[in-house]
């Protein structure tokens, strides 16, 4: 049987963990890949919660300076001075944020050091989920300097949806997209996260994105299925992921309307398990008037298979404002494979248009709602309530999607042979 060939990889920004969207994402796909064909140029604080035990090679980037820090600097020796300026700066910096500039603040944290590393390391292709200005410029000047080809993967779509708050956001924005269409122009190969990004992205960029998302193992996840779909005691509703710009509104929602159902008599009750364990104050405290909403604590990833599947109903939510369509309408959940592999039922909560939504009518592996009105969704749950027989219907077919089209070992092949396509006059020797 034929060696599969493994190309070294940079991988710059995104760092593997357990616990942020993009993170999981990289580590379900890397799984298995030579630690030592693997480097991550990252920042202190991405990699604070990383899972080394995938990567062998590390590059940590200090935090960037405070802005106006060389104007600091020139007040000597002078204790006063300098503590003057540093007031003074931190005035005009807070002013520029404001205006929507406090991207363009910060210069690309790229050192000779850093690009050394990256000259000794040797990589055959780049990998990066960008999702900033420094990012981008990184990628940028380090692709320049080595010479290497670029694999983009984008999770959500912050092209669109980045820099807009602000007066003069615009020209951080655009100083965005500029990066990104060089980095475009360079790349070898464009990775999106769902099919509706892929055809987006077609028209918009006029580039050919093959859509690759979370996968999941199989084999650990299916000893966890849910088997039992009755209800015993109270209906367990949990929301299990990130909480924050794009889903805070609909989780809100989601706990008034099971708020009013437990007042009519009906046996249910929100979990609610933020993964870094911090859900946005202004959330927090419209939860904290509801009877029948729990906030439990954060768990590893490996306890999540047997969380998930103790529950009976599983949400995922998308906010139906302005600003979380234009950053998760392109978006696929890292936890939907996650979710339908365990066999529990899936309520959607999200707009029409999103590629959540039309992911999930399209398989009909969920309850979808697509109004905001809290009263439909209060409808969905008790049409839920009652039904066992739909819930573990679209609790089966979910699962059934899943093993078909979210298998770790056929999308990990299918990723290395992606990468491996951008290189072709890779070193057999070196990628065996």
């Amino acid at each position: 049987m034929k060696e599969a060939m493994y190309p070294k990889i940079l991988i710059i920004g995104q760092d593997f963990n357990l616990i942020s969207g993009g993170g999981i994402t990289l580590s379900n796909l890397f799984k298995g890949w030579p630690k030592e064909k693997i480097a991550v140029a990252t920042s202190a604080s991405m990699h604070g919660i990383s899972t080394p035990n995938i990567c062998g090679h590390y590059y940590i980037n200090k935090e960037p300076p405070m802005p106006l820090m060389p104007i600091i600097s020139r007040g000597g020796e002078d204790r006063i001075g300098k503590r003057v300026l540093r007031k003074i700066c931190s005035v005009v910096v807070y002013f520029l944020k404001s205006l929507g500039l406090g991207p363009l603040l910060y210069g690309p944290d790229i050192s000779d050091d850093l690009l050394r590393w990256a000259v000794e390391y040797d990589p055959d292709i780049i990998y990066t989920q960008l999702a900033d200005i420094n990012i981008a410029r990184q990628v940028l000047i380090i692709s320049d300097h080595i010479k290497k080809p670029i694999a983009v993967h984008i999770m959500d779509d912050w092209p669109l949806a980045l820099y807009r708050k602000g007066l003069l956001a615009g020209f951080a924005r655009r100083v965005m997209n500029d990066l990104f269409t060089k980095i475009l122009d360079r790349a070898s190969v464009y990775l999106a996260i769902s099919e509706k990004m892929h055809r987006e992205y077609a028209l918009r960029y006029k580039k050919d994105f093959i859509v690759f998302h979370n996968p999941v193992e199989i084999e650990t996840w299916l000893p966890f299925s849910k088997k039992d779909y009755k209800l015993h005691g109270s209906m367990r509703v949990l929301y299990s992921g990130r909480i924050g710009r794009g889903i805070s509104a609909s989780i809100a929602n989601v706990a008034a309307a099971i708020e009013l159902l437990s007042r009519e008599g009906y046996a249910i009750e929100f979990h609610i398990r933020e993964s870094k364990g911090m859900i946005p104050q202004s959330l927090q405290s419209k939860l904290n008037g509801y009877k029948f909403v729990k906030i439990d604590p954060p768990v590893s990833y490996e306890e999540c298979q047997q969380r998930l599947s103790n529950a009976d109903l599983l949400i995922i939510a998308n906010d139906f404002d302005k600003d979380g369509k234009l950053f998760l309408s392109l978006s696929m959940p890292t936890k939907a494979p996650e979710y339908m592999i365990t066999g529990v039922p899936i309520l959607i909560y999200a707009p029409v248009d999103s590629a959540l939504s039309e992911y999930a009518s399209g398989k009909d592996l969920a309850h979808v709602v697509n109004n905001e009105d809290i009263s439909e969704l209060k409808k969905a749950l008790s049409i839920l309530y009652n039904d066992g027989n739909l819930r573990e219907r679209l609790g089966k077919k979910a699962q059934q999607v899943a093993i078909k089209e979210h298998n770790a070992e056929i999308i990990r092949e299918r990723f290395r042979q992606e990468l491996c396509s951008a290189i072709p006059r890779i070193d057999k020797r070196r990628a065996l």
